[in-house]
């Protein structure tokens, strides 16, 4: 029987980047989109809507809701502007 190899999480992310230089700015988008759609959610909850009211207001079926917030997706910034709003907000860029 062959034996298992194991490697750290971090082991893993340098190999990537080693492999594809764009990974690690890929990562960093992702972990950004994901504290947005975290913050939108959070925001949700506080107001207490439902998925339901969220897909209501947008337009975007109820199950998309869900998969974006579980992270299950890439979003797209027009779904993250029409949740934004949805919630009363509104999703502009901030120069650094």
């Amino acid at each position: 029987m062959e034996k298992l190899e194991f490697i750290s999480l971090e082991n893993l992310k340098q190999d990537l980047i080693a492999q594809d230089p764009t990974f690690e700015t890929r990562l960093v988008v992702h972990k950004q989109q994901q504290a947005i759609v975290q913050q939108l959610k959070a925001d949700r909850l506080a107001k207490q809507l439902t998925q339901q009211d969220i897909a209501n207001l947008t337009g975007i079926k109820t199950q998309n809701i869900s998969r974006l917030e579980r992270g299950m997706v890439i979003p797209k910034a027009d779904t993250l502007i029409r949740y934004a709003q949805a919630l009363g907000g509104t999703f502009q860029y901030v120069p650094a």
